[in-house]
C-alpha cells in the first residue's frame, strides 16, 4: 500500500499536484507532466498516487460516491471527493479520521461552499469502502468495478470471456514493475544484476529472472541515477513485446548480418532484443519520426550497438529504395494502447471515436513492410492493443492483398500480472 505524507504543506502541495494531474487528465493532456513541476522527491511521490490511483479506479469510486451524494457537482468538488475516497480506500497507513479531516481542509480551501459535502460524503463512505457494485448486466458490472469503459469490456467478453477479462481488468489496476533486459552484446547477466543490486542498494527492489535473461526493478525512481544503465547494461522492454521481437530474430540464427528494418521504432526495445539475440551480427536500420529520433540514438549510443542506426522515416509513406532490401522487416505500429492500461491508465479514456482511424494507418504501415521484405525475409507486424480491428483484422486484410506471404505465427497475450497485453502476427514471404 501506498505510504502517505501526514499533514502540513507536504500534504497540501501533492493534493495540489493531484488536482492539476486529474484536471489535465479531463482536458486530454499528459498528466504526466504536472509530477515534474513538485520539486520534493516524497510529494511527487504521494501526488503521483493519490492522482493515477483516482485515474485507474476512477468509475469505481463515482459508483461509490453516488450511493453517498446525489446531483451533480463541479469537477474541483468531484476531483477533491474522489481523491479523498481514493486516500480512504487504498491508503492504509492512514487513519481514517486523518484522511477525513485532510479532505475537508483541503476542500475548505479549494471550494468552502462544499466543505460540509465532503465531510458527509467520506464519512459515510469510511463506513462501506467497497460496496459491490448493482448492474443491469454482468459487462456493466464489471465496467464499473474495474472502472474501464463498456465498450471495451464488452468486446473483451466476447473474444476472452468473462473469466479471462476480468482477470485482464484486474491486471490494468495494478501497478507494474519496470521490466529490464540484459544488453548480452556487451555484458553477461551475473555482472550486470551484480552492479543493478550495487545501485539499489540504497534503495528499490530487484527481482530476478535469469532464464528470461531479464529482471525488475520497482521503487528505483529516474533510471538514470543508476550506474549500471548509464553504462548500458540494460534496457526496458515488457516481456510481451521482447516475445514479439525475438519472433522475427529467432529465425536469422546463424545467417550472415542478416538486414533488419524497424520502421516505428522508438523508443528502440525491438532493435536492441534483435541485436542481442543475434549476437550484435546483425545489420539494423531503426527508423521513425523526426521528433522521435532522438531518444532512439539516445538508446543506441548508451547501449554501445553499432550495428544499430537510427533514422528519420514517415512509415506511412512508401520508400521505394528499401522494396525487398530486408531479411526482416518490424512493423510494432501505433495503436490504441489497450494493452499497456496498467502502465498508463488514462488509455481507458479513449472513445470508440478516437480509435477509429488506427486501422487505416496500420494496414499502410504494414503494406509497406510487406514490400520492404525480399523473398525468403519475414514480416513481424504487432501492437500493444487487444482489439480485433487492429489487430487480426489487419493480419488478415494484408494476407488478403498479398499473396507472396504466409502467416507462420499469430498470437495474442492478455494481460497479466508480469506482462503487457500484445498482439504479433509473424508472416513468411515466399522464395521467388
Amino acid at each position: 500500500m501506498a505510504q502517505a505524507l501526514t499533514g502540513g504543506k507536504k500534504e497540501s502541495s501533492a493534493r495540489e499536484a493531484a488536482l492539476r494531474a486529474l484536471k489535465t487528465v479531463r482536458g486530454g493532456g499528459d498528466y504526466r507532466a504536472v509530477f515534474a513541476e513538485v520539486p520534493d522527491a516524497r510529494e511527487r511521490a504521494f501526488a503521483r498516487t493519490l492522482a493515477e490511483g483516482v485515474i485507474r479506479n476512477m468509475r469505481y469510486i463515482d459508483y461509490v460516491i453516488s450511493l453517498s451524494a446525489r446531483g451533480g457537482r463541479s469537477p474541483l468538488v468531484a476531483d477533491i471527493l474522489r481523491i479523498g475516497v481514493f486516500q480512504l480506500q487504498a491508503m492504509d497507513s492512514v487513519p481514517d479520521y486523518a484522511a477525513i479531516n485532510e479532505s475537508v481542509a483541503f476542500a475548505a480551501k479549494k471550494a468552502p461552499m462544499a466543505k460540509g459535502l465532503v465531510n458527509a460524503v467520506l464519512r459515510k463512505v469510511s463506513q462501506d469502502k467497497f460496496p459491490a457494485v448493482a448492474a443491469e448486466n454482468e459487462t456493466a458490472r464489471l465496467a464499473i468495478q474495474y472502472s474501464h469503459p463498456d465498450y471495451l469490456v464488452r468486446q473483451w467478453i466476447q473474444y476472452f470471456g468473462t473469466e479471462q477479462t476480468e482477470r485482464i481488468l484486474a491486471a490494468d489496476n495494478r501497478e507494474a514493475e519496470l521490466s529490464c533486459y540484459v544488453n548480452t552484446v556487451r555484458y553477461g547477466f551475473d555482472e550486470t544484476l551484480r552492479q543493478v543490486k550495487t545501485d539499489c542498494a540504497a534503495g528499490g527492489e530487484v527481482r530476478e529472472y535469469p532464464d528470461e535473461g531479464r529482471f525488475t526493478l520497482s521503487g528505483v525512481g529516474a533510471l538514470e541515477k543508476l550506474e549500471s544503465f548509464r553504462q548500458g547494461m540494460f534496457y526496458v522492454q515488457d516481456k510481451s513485446a521482447h516475445e514479439a521481437a525475438l519472433a522475427g530474430a529467432a529465425r536469422l540464427s546463424g545467417k550472415e548480418a542478416p538486414k533488419i528494418l524497424d520502421l516505428c521504432a522508438s523508443p528502440g526495445g525491438k532493435s536492441f532484443a534483435a541485436a542481442a539475440a543475434l549476437g550484435g551480427n546483425a545489420e539494423i536500420t531503426a527508423f521513425d519520426l523526426p521528433g522521435k529520433v532522438a531518444r532512439l540514438r539516445e538508446g543506441i549510443s548508451r547501449l554501445g550497438l553499432s550495428c544499430v542506426t537510427a533514422g528519420e522515416n514517415d512509415a506511412r509513406v512508401y520508400r521505394e529504395e528499401l522494396a525487398g532490401q530486408f531479411d526482416l522487416v518490424i512493423a510494432d505500429v501505433p495503436c490504441s494502447g489497450f494493452g499497456v492500461i496498467r502502465k498508463k491508465p488514462d488509455i481507458r479514456f479513449k472513445t470508440a471515436e478516437e480509435l477509429s482511424g488506427l486501422p487505416e494507418l496500420q494496414r499502410a504501415i504494414l503494406s509497406n513492410a510487406g514490400k520492404y521484405a525480399r523473398a525468403g525475409g519475414a514480416v513481424v507486424y504487432s501492437t500493444c492493443t487487444l482489439w480485433r480491428e487492429e489487430n487480426e483484422d489487419i493480419a488478415a486484410a494484408f494476407l488478403a492483398e498479398n499473396p507472396a506471404f504466409r502467416m507462420i505465427q499469430e498470437k495474442t497475450v492478455p494481460t497479466g500480472a508480469d506482462r503487457d497485453g500484445f498482439y504479433y502476427a509473424h508472416f513468411l514471404r515466399e522464395e521467388a
